[in-house]
């Protein structure tokens, strides 16, 4: 069983970073971070089932709810800013947890944009190197995300849809070539994994990449 809570995080311009903290009734350090997309929060499918398996697993978890969609600030800035922001409320929630008990990082998982958080942490935290990564829809276009990817040597599982506009043939084809690197590959599955005017194969799909989530924790 566990427990609700919230870290103390502040951020770009000292702004807080609204979160929520997992926390295990049985006391431990291990503790997975999760990072929503744009507009997808975690508490859509594809998150908030892969929360269930962390918290199944004995993990803390502690969600970073950036929540940008809703944040006018946020979408007035350039794109290079929006970065620079992203990269702020990242490094500063790595940085809460590590100075707030929550120290022994093992997993870490993102959805879209939280693809790109988790691929700043790697690049920027050697620490990490044995942390276990779910990359839910990653952005795989960008070429220092597909270099996180398979750079990292603890073990990834990557879950993308053929309909999903990030998808490329020849990027996955290149990563599923790394042992390292497990694809769940849902067809005709849009950005969000479901597939458009089939709520059976959807739920398929969801069902799917959640027992490969869970199997691969």
């Amino acid at each position: 069983m566990y427990s609700f809570d919230s870290l103390k995080i502040n951020s770009y311009a000292d702004r807080p970073v609204p979160n929520t903290l997992y926390r295990q009734k049985i006391v431990t350090e291990q503790t997975a971070l999760v990072f929503p997309g744009f507009g997808y929060t975690c508490q859509m499918p594809l998150l908030f089932y892969s929360i269930e398996a962390l918290l199944q697993k004995g993990l803390n978890v502690l969600t970073v709810e950036y929540n940008y969609s809703k944040d006018a600030q946020f979408r007035a800035l350039s794109k290079e800013e929006q970065i620079g922001r992203l990269h702020a409320d990242v490094e500063a929630s790595y940085r809460a947890a590590q100075n707030q008990g929550y120290s022994n990082i093992v997993t870490l998982a993102g959805k879209s944009l939280g693809t790109r958080a988790i691929a700043y942490l790697l690049r920027e935290h050697s620490e990490l190197r044995n942390a276990k990564v779910v990359w839910l829809t990653p952005l795989i276009k960008g070429q220092d995300l597909r270099e996180q990817i398979a750079g990292h040597e603890a073990g990834n599982l990557i879950a993308i849809g053929t309909a999903d506009p990030h998808y490329n043939v020849d990027v996955l084809y290149s990563l599923q070539d790394n042992p390292r690197i497990s694809v769940v590959l849902i067809e005709d599955g849009d950005h969000g994994l479901q597939i458009q005017g089939d709520l059976n194969r959807s739920l398929e799909a969801l069902s799917k990449v959640i027992t490969s989530v869970n199997q691969f924790l």
